[in-house]
C-alpha cells in the first residue's frame, strides 16, 4: 500500500544530492539500513543523543532540504488505487502529510476502515518515518474524502510509536 512512498523516500535519502558533510550522508545511509531492526534502533538513538546541537541541526537541514527539493515536486502521487498523496510540508519538527481518498474509497467505508487499521503500524514501522521520529519530528497526516471534505488527522511521534 505505501511501497511507493517508501521507495521515493529511500531514493531521496540514498541517492539525493551530496552534502559537503559527506560523513553525514554515509551516516544517513547506514542509519536508514539499521532502522529496520529494534536492536539497531537503540544504537541509532544513542548516536543521535551524542550529536552536538550543531551536528543535529546540519543533519536535519540537509534532510529537509533534500525532501523539499526532490520529493515534494513529485506530488501529488497515487499511493494505491484508493489514495492520493497530495502534499507534504515540513515545519517546526513536524511533517504534514495530506492524503485524499478516491470516490471509490469514500463510497465504500470498508476500504477507508481497512486503510486506517493499518496506517499507524505502517508509519511506526517504516525506517524513514522512524528516522524522522528519532530526530524529534512528529508526523501529522490529514485525510480528506474525494470532495475535499475533512475526515481526520492522525499525529504520530516516537512516543506514540514506542520508539
Amino acid at each position: 500500500m505505501f511501497k511507493s512512498m517508501l521507495i521515493l523516500f529511500c531514493a531521496v535519502f540514498i541517492f539525493g544530492p551530496q552534502s559537503v558533510f559527506a560523513q553525514s550522508v554515509s551516516k544517513e545511509e547506514a542509519m536508514y539500513n539499521a532502522l529496520a531492526t529494534p536492536e539497531a534502533r537503540e544504537i541509532i538513538k544513542k548516536e543521535i543523543k551524542n550529536w552536538s546541537q550543531e551536528q543535529e541541526a546540519v543533519f536535519k537541514r540537509d534532510l529537509e532540504s533534500r525532501i523539499e527539493a526532490e520529493f515534494i515536486p513529485t506530488l501529488p502521487m497515487m499511493m494505491n488505487e484508493y489514495t492520493v498523496w497530495n502534499d507534504l510540508r515540513i515545519s517546526n519538527n513536524r511533517l504534514y502529510l495530506t492524503v485524499q481518498f478516491s470516490e471509490a474509497a469514500t463510497d465504500n467505508r470498508d476500504i477507508v476502515k481497512e486503510y486506517f487499521a493499518t496506517f499507524e503500524n505502517y508509519i511506526c514501522s517504516t525506517p524513514v518515518n522512524i528516522l524522522f521520529m528519532l530526530l524529534g519530528y512528529s508526523i501529522s497526516s490529514s485525510f480528506y474524502d474525494s470532495s475535499g471534505g475533512f475526515i481526520r488527522t492522525v499525529i504520530l511521534s516516537a512516543d506514540k510509536c514506542d520508539l
